[in-house]
């Protein structure tokens, strides 16, 4: 139950050669990305104690549906996208990876990051398999534009200003949940952070200790003006 993270680093040629020669930009650079992921973006420890979620998410809640016969996932995200800087991504789409054969890959719809509802999905267990959104990639380097690597995609850059950026969610987090007829499960929260010092890097972590998962039905609750029990398993 612990919160396990996964770093995805760069050659270091190629990152050496992201930044600025310039040692004042540089140090800018790097002084810039500490302040905006210790101000601007929430933390992994801070995201898993709010609750509050913003007006405008209003725009994107779901018609929740009672069925018996199925299960409800709610996740929490927060997505950034590192273009030099941390940009953040809302709202957010995840996808869940049904395991075994019977259980099917459900996308979810366009959400607030902070809650990101699964509703009527079949019993059984899922691994989070990804969060996408779309980001504007006008001017973005071509370095962003072409990754080097599988963490993450950049989906339609040639259709206009803007493209799909979606990270795939490392399969040693152990990012799953199980789905019991009847029953909303709350599996944890998923976020991407900026790597300190790196233009490019970044870390995709996963919290689903029973205090997170209680955080997160307490957040569901208020948005949907329920009064489920959020107590932390005995």
């Amino acid at each position: 139950m612990l919160t396990r993270h996964r770093a995805f680093n760069l050659p270091s040629n190629t990152r050496e050669t992201s930044i600025p020669s310039s040692t004042f930009w540089a140090k800018a650079l790097t002084l810039w990305i500490g302040f905006s992921s210790t101000f601007l973006f929430p933390t992994l420890a801070s995201a898993g104690t709010e609750t509050a979620i913003p007006d405008w998410c209003s725009n994107y809640r779901l018609a929740l549906t009672d069925d018996a016969n199925s299960g409800r996932v709610v996740l929490q995200t927060s997505l950034i996208a590192n273009i030099r800087l941390p940009v953040p991504v809302n709202p957010v789409k995840a996808t869940l990876y049904g395991i075994g054969d019977k259980s099917p890959t459900i996308t979810s719809k366009l959400q607030c990051a902070n809650l990101v509802i699964f509703d009527q999905v079949p019993p059984g267990e899922y691994r989070v398999q990804s969060i996408e959104g779309s980001v504007n990639i006008a001017g973005a380097p071509a370095r962003f534009l072409n990754p080097m690597n599988n963490a993450y995609q950049i989906i339609g850059a040639g259709a206009g200003s803007t493209a799909i950026y979606r990270v795939t969610v490392p399969r040693n987090l152990d990012a799953t949940v199980k789905v019991t007829a009847g029953e909303t499960s709350y599996a944890g929260y998923l976020s991407t952070d900026a790597k300190p010092n790196s233009p490019w890097g970044f870390t995709v972590n996963w919290d689903h200790q029973p205090t997170t998962q209680a955080t997160i039905c307490q957040a569901f609750n208020q948005t949907y003006t329920l009064t489920g029990s959020c107590k932390l398993p005995e």
